[in-house]
């Protein structure tokens, strides 16, 4: 994978309080601004490496970069970093596994982050007080892996928060979603994948939330715990997969029921 600087954790520290500006190169005809990556076989020793306060500027969500990529990077974490301004913020490659983000922001992007096929990959990703927002597209996840949220803002993401296209577990726990909602915040498409939010707050903007929040054509979700702002749809999903709610608090609607499922058509219907 061709990048614009490479860093080979095993080998070299991790610039600290620093400024990485790739805003000037729009031109640049590689994909990927900074890879980061290590050599040692022995991949838990890569826990005592980390990023910390660093901003990673990229040259506009138009152009199609990537951001960060970290491959073969198991237990590497994150503290306090923004990357912002890439057509994709932050992509996993094979081999990445038990990966800490703390207090990291990603905005102003396509893909705020993009977890594609992957080998050996996606045991155990975990993001604490981090901030995704002002994007076009949220996580994307095509793997199997393993998402997990803990205190984490998503906010004005035009399309999906989480498109889910493959037999990925994601797990919120005590999030705030802002969104005008203007598509659904969750996509799944697979028998395997599995969505969980407990103890968050989702916020529609007034005079926006018609649309009904999950569109989960196979997969299981569960809600416990949450509260949810100027919710107008009766529904809190489209499609056949699985959806257990329970003690949730709507408001702002008139503290209307919302039911988890809308309804299939009868089967005479297809046939009218």
């Amino acid at each position: 994978m061709h990048a614009k600087l490479t860093i080979d954790i095993a080998t070299h520290d991790i610039p600290q309080n620093t400024v990485l500006d790739f805003s000037d190169e729009r031109d640049f005809n590689g994909t990927v601004f900074l890879f980061i990556t290590s050599t040692d076989w022995e991949q838990y020793k890569n826990a005592t490496k980390s990023m910390r306060n660093v901003e990673i500027i990229g040259p506009g969500r138009e152009y199609g970069h990537v951001g960060v990529v970290i491959e073969e990077a198991a237990f590497f974490s994150m503290q306090n970093v923004i990357i912002r301004g890439f057509g994709t913020g932050l992509l996993f490659g094979n081999s990445t596994w038990c990966n800490s983000f703390f207090g990291c922001s990603i905005y102003r992007c396509n893909n705020i982050i993009d977890y594609p096929n992957s080998v050996g990959s996606g045991e155990n990703i975990r993001f604490f007080g981090s901030t995704f927002f002002n994007s076009i597209n949220g996580i994307t996840i095509k793997h199997g892996a393993s998402l997990n949220f803990h205190s984490c803002a998503f906010d004005y993401i035009h399309n999906n928060v989480f498109d889910i296209k493959s037999g990925a577990t994601v797990f919120l726990n005590a999030c705030h979603i802002e969104s005008k909602l203007e598509k659904e915040l969750v996509n799944m498409d697979s028998d395997w994948a599995h969505f969980s939010m407990r103890d968050s707050t989702t916020w529609f903007v007034p005079g926006h939330g018609y649309g009904t929040p999950f569109q989960n054509n196979s997969g299981n979700i569960i809600l416990d715990n949450n509260v949810i702002y100027n919710l107008k749809s009766d529904y809190l999903q489209e499609g056949n997969g699985n959806i257990n709610s329970k003690n949730m608090r709507y408001l702002g609607q008139g503290n209307k029921y919302v039911y988890d499922k809308k309804p299939s058509r009868p089967w005479w219907m297809f046939w009218s």
